[in-house]
């Protein structure tokens, strides 16, 4: 197994985002240790993790991955957030958004790397490489995500920053591109607030199990020769398959002729009949040449067209980013003119029909009226005035976009129309190969007929030659037969030895899953390796008290939870080769009094060995939080009530405040001692 090596995170530093009005200029240092994110509801813990995420891997929720279609698996392109994403969580009368950043320092093995990225869109602005005391600045294009994304070409992609970076983080991961850095930190080292577990895995076309099996316990290039020699024996199979079905064709020919010899034909009307099949069979070929020819051609036009829809689809998605951030912007400046909250409203009444005051859905008449007349207030109905800023340029973005919608629609028409050519003449091709077929039949039946008239040769050359073509046939099947079934055992060798090593590494990582799981639940917990049958493959399932649970909804909401947190650590233990991190979203949301401390407890379990704990919490008194405080040998934490901006609601809430001022004294003495 190759070693592995996942970013451990540093600090934080948050300028200008004004979703933390008094935190424009603020800096986290983490500590291996328990780092504590606490604040109240509407506050950003989920934005402040999303920080983190975004300045690791960029604004990606998922990797490159695959389908599976009925032919083969099909590439699907990393899923993206919104370029908005953070924009959107701004306070639009803050003057300095548009300078937003953050700047997150990791560490990957023995090289630290400082990366910062504008907030307003998805710009990776600059990366600092720190490598044995020497530091030096990547440089390269730098350009938004959303125009990297639309680059296909990957050479073309090595001129920009993003690339350089991607390849760098990657190389020093010890992993086999920056997609297995962005796997790990979605996957397996943060546990969003949607509480999505990964052990219960039944998405049959990522499977995590595979991808931890194929790319990460086992040699990567293992999996690629097995797949190899997969398709090989696939394809031996299919040639083994069609001479079978042309020896099945010669011998029902050959049976045709024992038992349909037509002895009332003259030799003159056997020849004449001979003549006229060669002739339909010479115009069957020619015929056949002619489709071909014509597919040919069809093929190489598609391809040309669609090279160029490809170059026009990604003109358009650069034109159409700049469309959307204009109208962002121009709407901004709009609704900033008239009241910020307006637009909201208008979308609400336009999207869900409901009144934005007392929520009660509106008659039709009256939601006809006040999305109709977009240029008049939909409470007092009175003319809306505003000045267009002429900086934003929409027309002539629009315009440049015109043409090339057309043309796209254009290519995709014709593109369309030539397919069902091609399945037009592909169906035509084989109606004539079929025709081809039975008229060769018909010939190799004459023939044999006006042989024997001819020569009264019961040994017909015909029947030799047909009989011939079979046994090369059938040599050709035993050739065939013995390529596939080596590589089929080559296949098996490489699926027993990676097999192999899944069970080593099962038993290793059940121990593991032990330590976590049972301080949770205080019962025997397990992990097995199996195939159940039920269409997913082998996969791990938990043993909780001698009963396995296939299902999540087995469990309760908060055991499934923490075994899963429990199926996670373990990994990240068995990877582990340097302090790391594992971010956890409001960990005890679902906890009753009598498990707080045991949950605690798993936590604390992962920081046996140096690592980063990161939990956000709303604030509250419950024992988790103070258990682990009380515990953590080492702590830090961020104040969202005090850097973001707390409702009238939190502020006025005197139990609130009184629990804010014990934590932070409990808090800051815990610190002061370390």
């Amino acid at each position: 197994m190759n070693e592995i090596f996942l970013p451990t995170l540093k600090s934080i530093k948050i300028k200008d985002f004004s979703l933390y009005p008094n935190g424009l200029d603020y800096e986290y240092k983490f500590v291996n240790g328990v780092n504590i994110i606490f604040g109240g509801n509407g506050l950003g813990k989920t934005t402040f993790i999303n920080l983190l995420k975004y300045g690791i891997i960029g604004g990606y929720a998922e990797r490159y991955g695959h389908r599976r279609t009925y032919l083969e698996r099909q590439i699907i392109k990393r899923r993206v957030y919104p370029s908005d994403f953070f924009a959107d969580r701004m306070d639009a009368s803050y003057e300095k958004n548009d300078a937003a950043k953050i700047t997150v320092v990791f560490k990957i093995r023995d090289t630290t790397f400082e990366v910062t990225r504008k907030l307003k869109d998805f710009i990776l602005e600059k990366v600092k490489i720190t490598e044995k005391g020497q530091s030096d600045y990547l440089t390269g294009k730098i350009i938004t995500q959303e125009e990297y994304e639309a680059i296909e070409d990957n050479e073309e992609k090595k001129a920009f920053l993003q690339k350089k970076f991607e390849d760098k983080a990657a190389k020093c991961a010890n992993l086999g591109s920056f997609d297995d850095i962005i796997f790990f930190v979605t996957t397996i080292l943060v546990f969003e607030e949607s509480h999505k577990t990964i052990l219960w895995d039944d998405n049959k076309d990522q499977r995590i199990v595979e991808d931890l099996s194929s790319k990460y316990w086992n040699d990567p290039e293992l999996d690629i020769e097995r797949q190899k020699a997969k398709d090989q024996a696939k394809y031996l199979d299919s040639l083994y398959r069609h001479k079978s079905e042309d020896i099945r064709a010669i011998e029902n020919v050959i049976e045709k002729i024992k038992t349909n010899d037509d002895a009332s034909k003259s030799v003159k009307d056997l020849a004449k009949e001979v003549s006229r099949l060669n002739k339909d069979i010479q115009r069957l070929n020619s015929g056949l040449d002619s489709i071909y020819k014509q597919k040919e051609a069809l093929a190489s036009r598609r391809n040309i067209l669609s090279n160029q829809l490809n170059s026009n689809l990604k003109d358009a998605q650069i034109i159409e980013a700049k469309i959307s951030k204009a109208e962002f912007e121009e709407n901004k400046q709009i609704w900033e003119q008239v009241n910020p909250s307006y637009k909201i409203h208008h979308d609400l009444i336009r999207i869900s029909r409901h009144c934005p005051m007392c929520n009660k859905v509106l008659p039709e008449k009256k939601h006809k009226q006040l999305t109709t007349h977009d240029d008049h207030c939909f409470v007092c109905e009175q003319p809306l005035n505003y000045r267009r800023n002429p900086s934003f340029d929409l027309g002539e973005l629009q315009k440049e976009l015109r043409p090339l919608s057309i043309q796209i629609q254009q290519q995709q028409s014709e593109i369309s129309k030539i397919d069902e050519r091609i399945d037009l003449f592909e169906e035509k091709y084989r109606e004539l190969s079929n025709d081809l077929f039975t008229k060769k039949s018909e010939l190799w039946a004459l023939e044999h007929t006006q042989n024997k008239k001819q020569t009264k040769d019961k040994g017909s050359v015909e029947f030799n030659a047909m009989r011939a073509e079979i046994n090369k046939l059938e040599s050709e099947k035993t050739a065939l037969l013995a390529r596939s079934k080596k590589e089929k055992e080559k296949v098996e060798r490489i699926s027993q030895k990676i097999e192999n090593e899944n069970i080593r590494i099962a038993t290793q990582l059940s121990q593991k899953f032990s330590e976590y799981a049972e301080k949770f639940l205080g019962i025997p917990c397990k992990l097995t390796y199996d195939d159940f049958k039920d269409g997913l493959g082998k996969r791990f399932v938990p043993i909780i008290n001698g009963k396995e649970r296939l299902n999540q909804m087995q469990l309760s909401e908060s055991q499934r939870f923490f075994i899963d947190h429990s199926y996670r650590m373990s990994l990240l233990d068995f990877f582990y080769r340097s302090p790391s991190f594992y971010i956890c979203e409001t960990p005890d949301s679902s906890l009753d009094m009598s498990y707080e401390r045991n949950a605690a407890n798993v936590f604390l379990n992962y920081l046996k060995k140096p690592n980063a704990l990161i939990i956000t919490s709303n604030l509250n008194n419950s024992e988790f939080l103070q258990y682990i405080i009380d515990k953590a040998e080492s702590i830090n934490y961020v104040n969202l009530l005090q850097i973001g901006k707390r409702s009238q609601i939190q502020m006025d809430n005197k139990r609130m405040n009184d629990l804010l001022q014990q934590l932070t004294r409990k808090l800051k003495s815990k610190i002061s001692r370390q």
